[in-house]
């Protein structure tokens, strides 16, 4: 017994049998960092995405209950100034994280891919374990990311549905020009852009998915 592993296998050029409690207590100080920087990332991340998404929310919600205010004028100035500070939040976040989010994706579509071979391939259900749970956890983190992107296109295309609803050509003529001003500014929708794989939405994670599930049948195919 030359060859000890744990977790996740790594080369390594001494002999793991006589330096396995080392070799031990380092995979697991490795895992243990790995987990806490994982999820301040990735909360990080989410939390300012949701953050853009709830802006465009609960702009929603103040449009729809426009009537039931007394300063129609004065409210629709204070929605497009919203609007338009909310545009420039999330081309901001784009420009930041384009390229963290390009990473994420090729790296998440990599992951899946080489967790869903060993699993395909397993003999026995006392190895299916490890790559089950950890399988499901990655597909977890895939749809939900893409979830949370497609959200943001999904508020900012309601926005020109909810300020027709207004009625604006029963409305004065500067609450009409400001309507028609955000519904204009509506119809391009606010998408997290993935560098050149274009905007993050479910489509793009059901092609991930087909993609490392076609990757893995090619593989399972060669090793036959």
């Amino acid at each position: 017994m030359d060859n000890v592993s744990f977790m996740h296998e790594i080369y390594l050029p001494i002999d793991k049998l006589k330096w396995r409690w080392w070799i031990m207590v380092a995979n697991i100080a490795t895992a243990c960092e790995s987990v806490v920087v994982n999820i301040a990332v990735q909360s990080s991340f989410c939390t300012l995405v949701m953050y853009g998404s709830l802006r465009l929310e609960v702009l929603r919600i103040g449009m729809q209950r426009f009537h039931h205010s007394p300063c129609g004028g004065g409210n629709m100035k204070s929605f497009v100034m919203e609007h338009l500070d909310t545009i420039r939040y999330i081309d901001d976040l784009n420009e930041a994280t384009k390229s963290i989010l390009f990473i994420t994706f090729l790296l998440n579509s990599i992951k899946v891919a080489s967790v869903l071979f060993p699993l395909m391939a397993v003999k026995s259900l006392s190895a299916l374990a490890f790559p089950a749970i950890f399988s499901s956890m990655l597909v977890a983190e895939v749809f939900y990311l893409g979830w949370i992107c497609n959200e943001v296109k999904e508020q900012s295309l309601k926005i020109s549905t909810d300020a027709y609803k207004i009625l604006w050509y029963n409305e004065d003529k500067g609450v009409a020009v400001l309507l028609q001003m955000m519904i204009m500014r509506a119809q391009k929708p606010l998408t997290m852009q993935m560098g050149p794989f274009g905007p993050m939405i479910t489509d793009t994670i059901l092609s991930t998915m087909k993609a490392a599930y076609s990757y893995t049948t090619l593989m399972l195919n060669a090793r036959e």
